[in-house]
């Protein structure tokens, strides 16, 4: 497929535009029908609206950056396939049509919004279409990204290159993405008119892990990866510093200390490398304000007593 025409783009934009279309039209008509709860029902279909939008754009940045991460990984699979089968999958629309009924079905089994229940369960099933196959697209750039990297070799003092750079990059857009979708899923919560009991706490852990498994699952073979590099990296230089000090034997040899000095700093700089995460406390951090601002929803709600009302 290399050099062949890119599929993907065609396929996320058309299913993407589809989605967030048929919402917008399907929400009009939610929200003419009569309610006594017009504001918070307007808000409910705003953050839904606005999920959809958060998802599409997430994966249209992301596209160009998954081509650009394995045409630099130099693998079997080219930048154009990886980005083909992420985003141009048949099976991902698919798949985010099941997640939408599902979601659809979940949010209105137990409610009693009489005439209008049709039409939430219509704008329910549209709005979650492109999320759920922005869910298999994660899961599927996991897979690839994980076959990739098993098969690159890694040196453990070249974290500055232009593929873990790239790495880092997409791995964050990811988690801040899947924190923007948390958020406004959990808000929609908020404010939904759907008679939803349990559901809700446990969508909202839900949506949490899904921002933690965005940063870690991706991470833990390339830190894998890394350990393994460093620990040998660490024991072969451990074994030339054994056996150079056992050649000095007392003797003041200026060029062998020189030697044995230079090993000594080698093998601090090594152990002084990160390898969870690899690029150290700045990606810890990112993560840590990614679920903040997936939690924020409850921390208005904490600090800010009947902004949601009730």
């Amino acid at each position: 497929m290399a050099g062949g025409r890119d599929i993907s783009t065609p396929l996320w934009t058309r299913t993407g535009g589809l989605s967030i279309a048929a919402s917008a039209v399907l929400a009009v008509i939610y929200l003419n029908q009569p309610f006594d709860d017009d504001i918070e029902r307007l808000i409910f279909v705003g953050c839904l609206l606005a999920n959809a939008a958060v998802a599409f754009l997430t994966g249209l940045y992301l596209q160009p950056r998954v081509r650009e991460l394995f045409d630099l990984l130099e693998t079997d699979t080219t930048g154009t396939e990886a980005r083909a089968r992420i985003f141009g999958d048949w099976r991902g629309v698919a798949f985010g049509l099941l997640f939408g009924l599902t979601i659809a079905f979940v949010g209105t089994r137990f409610s009693t919004d009489g005439p209008a229940l049709p039409w939430a369960f219509a704008l329910l099933t549209a709005v979650n279409v492109i999320i759920g196959f922005a869910l298999y697209a994660i899961v599927r750039y996991w897979i690839l990204i994980h076959r990739a990297m098993a098969a690159k070799p890694f040196r453990i003092l070249a974290l500055s290159r232009p593929d873990l750079t790239v790495f880092m990059l997409i791995n964050g857009m990811i988690t801040f993405g899947a924190a923007g979708i948390s958020c406004l899923a959990v808000l929609s919560l908020r404010f939904s008119p759907l008679e939803l009991g349990t559901i809700a706490p446990v969508f909202s852990v839900f949506s949490v892990l899904i921002v933690v498994a965005s940063y870690c699952v991706p991470l833990f073979q390339l830190g894998n990866r890394l350990h393994m590099e460093k620990r040998r990296e660490m024991m072969r230089i451990e074994t030339m510093v054994v056996a150079l000090t056992d050649t000095l034997d007392g003797r003041n040899d200026a060029e062998k200390q020189a030697e044995l000095k230079a090993l000594l700093a080698f093998r601090d700089a090594i152990a002084a490398v990160k390898t969870f995460p690899p690029n150290g406390e700045f990606s810890f951090s990112a993560t840590v304000t990614a679920v903040v601002v997936s939690f924020i929803p409850v921390l208005l709600e904490r600090f800010i007593p009947g902004v949601f009302g009730g």
